[in-house]
């Protein structure tokens, strides 16, 4: 039965709660970085972790994540983290599913064009039953350029593999994967190169954007630093300081309200 709440939810502090989206090229260090999470479970759609020690389950087919769901939803486990590398494939074995519970060859041959909308709903349908469990989702992807239509002209905008929604006759973007997992992520990471100077040289180094930039995809509900180092422990660190930051904004403004309704009733 649905009852009133009493309390207010409070601004989440822990990364087994929320979602991580993280993506980049082939071979950046995305699996090394999501393998340092803690007591990360890999769920492996495609060999990758051959340089990392990783508690694995190999994922060749649709059905498997919920077996793996099955086994990991009464708790009884020691896995904080749910790695889902990647959800490029993930996404081409739920098609494939689809496809065999219609009974059909290509998406495109069920009726009246419902095929999409159905492997829509049945990825987003998963991925929300592991957001619901009580660990962190991080899921990887891999890059791909999409030329940008702008006033100024077209700009190249690197954005993940996954497929986008199509824009409709009116303009509009529709709900493709890739919105599903934008919506749904708490952290939206982007890997990248940084131009630094170190002993008078010039490196490329590995970097995290935390934030959307004009040509690329990024994004958090929390007031990250646009840019950090690829390394886990800076992450994890500059986490919790921006929750703290929204802790103390939230307390802030709870003492706003309750000085402005003191106010009132002296009034």
């Amino acid at each position: 039965m649905i009852q009133l709440p009493t309390q207010k939810t409070q601004i989440k502090t822990d990364l087994r709660d929320l979602i991580v989206f993280i993506y980049g090229q082939w071979k950046f260090g995305k699996t090394t970085w999501c393998a340092q999470a803690e007591n990360a479970l890999f769920l492996s759609t495609e060999p990758g972790t051959s340089a990392v020690s990783v508690f694995e389950i190999s994922i060749t087919q649709w059905e498997q994540f919920y077996e793996t769901y099955n086994l990991l939803f009464p708790g009884n486990h020691q896995f904080k983290t749910v790695v889902m590398d990647t959800v490029d494939n993930a996404y081409k074995m739920c098609e494939e599913f689809i496809c065999k519970l219609y009974g059909v060859k290509t998406i495109n041959e069920i009726p009246w064009g419902k095929g999409t909308k159905y492997v829509l709903d049945e990825f987003k349908k998963v991925i929300l039953m592991f957001s619901y469990l009580p660990s962190g989702l991080y899921l990887t992807s891999h890059t791909a350029i999409e030329q940008i239509a702008e006033r100024s002209g077209i700009i190249s905008k690197t954005v993940s593999s996954i497929p986008s929604g199509k824009i409709n006759k009116h303009g509009a973007r529709e709900e493709g994967v890739r919105e599903i997992i934008s919506k749904l992520a708490d952290f939206i990471l982007f890997c990248d190169y940084d131009t630094i100077i170190s002993d008078g040289k010039i490196e490329n180094s590995r970097v995290l954007r935390c934030v959307s930039g004009k040509d690329y995809d990024g994004g958090s509900r929390y007031p990250m630093p646009a840019t950090i180092p690829l390394d886990y422990n800076i992450f994890v660190q500059e986490f919790y300081k921006s929750a703290q930051t929204l802790i103390n904004q939230e307390y802030q403004r709870e003492q706003q309200r309750q000085q402005y309704y003191q106010q009132i009733k002296q009034n």
